[in-house]
This record gives C-alpha cells, structure tokens and sequence, in this order.
C-alpha cells in the first residue's frame, strides 16, 4: 500500500514538490543526475522550465525538489494563483505571505541582478533568493 495520496491529476496532489503519475502523487525530483534541471535553477512540473529546482541536504546527500511555479512575481499568499512564478523562491518558507526573488546559489558570487544580494533560503546554505538588502539602520553616536 503506497502512502502517498491517490491523484488522477497535478492539482490532485497537494505539495507542489509533487507530480501525479496517473495512480499517486510522488516526489518531483531534479539536479544532477535526474535529468530534470539543475539546483538553484528551473525544472519541469507538467511541461518545459515550469518549476523550480530547490536544493537541500537530506542525511548528507544533497538532492533537489522540483516545485510547480505560479503566477506571482511579487508577493505570495495561501493559494496556489500567488505562489511565486518558475524560477523564483518565497522569501517567506510558509508561503503564506512573502516576497519572491529569484533562485540564486548562495556559493556564487555575482549570481543576481545588480543591486539585489544573494539570500540564503530554506535553513540549508545552498538554496537562495534574490533580495534587496535590508535598510541600513543608522545609530546615534555615543557620545
């Protein structure tokens, strides 16, 4: 008996880094060696480059989980309209409310738009986002 849930299609599946094989939901692997995009990058869900590859470390091994993208590229909310489109990450790791950059590795200098720094995401130091940096906050001197 499978333990994942039954699904006859994608939206049967309720954790977007899942994919439905026609009987059940299971896991949307990607990265090397998956043949399904690279970590930090895009990957495909139901069709071409319509998801992202979210890397992490599952007992030392690192290994990526393709999540289906949706329509925002700003803010995100509960439903699946907002979560933030292929390619980008939730600032936010409930993805109830939060800001979406784009994928970035935190390990790579240089891999976001000027002006934008490279967040480190998901608790794990190989996953990131592309932010603004925070507001400096200025102190008064003591004096």
């Amino acid at each position: 008996m499978d333990c994942e849930p039954p699904c006859l299609a994608l939206t049967d599946c309720p954790d977007l880094g899942y994919v439905c094989n026609g009987t059940y939901c299971q896991f949307n692997a990607c990265g090397p060696g998956t043949g399904n995009g690279s970590f930090n990058s895009f990957c495909d869900v139901t069709g071409t480059d319509d998801g992202t590859c979210v890397p992490f470390t599952l007992n030392g091994v690192t290994v990526g989980e393709c999540y289906e993208g949706g329509t925002s590229t700003t803010d995100t909310a509960a439903n699946m309209p907002n979560i933030c489109v292929a390619g980008s990450i939730c600032s936010s790791e409930t993805d109830d409310s939060g800001e979406c950059g784009e994928v970035c590795d935190p390990s790579k200098r240089r891999s976001c738009p000027e002006g934008l720094g490279c967040a480190v995401m998901v608790g794990d130091e190989i996953t990131g986002g592309c932010f603004a940096p925070p507001p400096t906050s200025v102190c008064p001197k003591n004096e």
